[in-house]
C-alpha cells in the first residue's frame, strides 16, 4: 500500500472521529475542522483514483474500482449536502463506507480492463449508472436517518428541540427531490443499457438491465404513491432500501457472479 491509500484512510478516519466528537462532546468540534479533513481525503481519493483506474491498458472498472468511484461521489456529494439537508449524522457511515474501499482496492490485484474511449455509448452508460446508483444510494441514507427520527418522534424518545435538525416536512421535501433526481438519472440509464443492449447482447447486460428495471419499477411505485396516497417516512425508507439493494444486485451481482465463473 503506496503512500496516497494511507493518507487517504488517514484523513478519512480523522472525519469520522471528528464527526464523533461533535456527537459526544458536550463542547464538539467546529465544523470547519470536519470539512477541512474531509475535503483533504476527497482530494486525496481523487487523485489516488486516477492512477487505479487509468492504467496503461486502458481503464481498470473492477467491481472493488467502482465502489471506490461510487464511494468517492457520495461522499463529495453528501459532505456537500451535509448543512443543506443536516446530514451530519451520517458523514461517518459514509467516510467509513470510502475509507473501507480504498483498504480493500489496495489490497486486492482484481484487473477488469476496458475501453471507453472506443465506446462512446457505453462511457455514457456508465457515468449515468454510477451517478444514478451515488444519488439514490444517499437518498437511502436519508430515509434510513427520515425514518429512524420520525421513529423516535412517534415514540417520544426524542424532542425535537434536542437535535440540530430542519423541520421533517422540509427534510422530506428535500429527500423526495433527491429520490426524483436519481429515478431520472436512473431513467435514463436504462435507456442507454438498452441501446447497448440493442447493439451487444449479453447475459451479463441482460442481468444488470432486468435487476436496474425492477429497481426502476420500485421507485416508480414509490413515487406515485407519494403523490397519490402521501406515503411518508416508513414507507420512504423501505422503498428506498428495496430500491438501492435491487441495484446493487444489478450493478455488483452480474460481476460478482462472473469473477466465480472465471475463476
Amino acid at each position: 500500500m503506496n503512500a496516497l491509500p494511507i493518507a487517504a484512510l488517514a484523513f478519512y478516519l480523522l472525519s469520522v472521529l471528528l464527526c464523533l466528537h461533535q456527537f459526544v462532546s458536550s463542547k464538539g468540534v467546529s465544523r470547519v475542522h470536519v470539512r477541512a479533513a474531509a475535503t483533504i481525503a476527497l482530494v486525496i481519493h481523487f487523485v489516488w483514483l486516477n492512477k487505479v483506474v487509468f492504467v496503461d491498458a486502458g481503464q481498470n472498472l473492477s467491481v472493488l474500482n467502482t465502489m471506490a468511484i461510487i464511494s468517492f461521489m457520495v461522499a463529495l456529494l453528501m459532505s456537500i449536502l451535509a448543512e443543506r439537508l443536516n446530514g451530519w449524522l451520517l458523514l461517518p457511515i459514509v467516510y467509513l463506507f470510502a475509507l473501507t474501499t480504498i483498504a480493500a482496492v489496495s489490497m486486492s490485484d482484481s484487473v477488469v480492463i476496458t475501453h471507453l474511449g472506443d465506446n462512446p455509448a457505453l462511457l455514457l452508460h456508465i457515468i449515468l449508472s454510477l451517478f444514478a446508483y451515488s444519488v439514490l444510494l444517499i437518498a437511502c441514507l436519508f430515509s434510513l436517518q427520515l425514518g429512524y427520527l420520525d421513529w423516535r418522534l412517534k415514540k417520544r424518545k426524542l424532542r425535537p428541540a434536542s437535535i440540530k435538525m430542519p423541520p421533517l416536512m422540509t427534510v422530506e421535501r428535500q429527500l423526495f427531490f433527491i429520490i426524483a433526481l436519481g429515478f431520472f438519472l436512473l431513467t435514463l440509464a436504462l435507456f442507454s443499457g438498452m441501446f447497448l443492449l440493442h447493439e451487444k447482447t449479453s447475459w451479463q447486460m441482460g442481468q444488470e438491465l432486468g435487476g436496474s428495471l425492477l429497481a426502476w419499477l420500485c421507485y416508480l411505485l414509490f413515487i406515485w404513491g407519494h403523490h397519490r396516497y402521501g406515503w411518508r417516512a416508513r414507507k420512504t425508507m423501505w422503498c428506498n432500501v428495496i430500491g438501492i439493494a435491487l441495484l446493487s444486485l444489478a450493478f455488483f451481482g452480474s460481476h460478482f457472479i462472473q469473477s466465480l465463473v472465471l475463476h
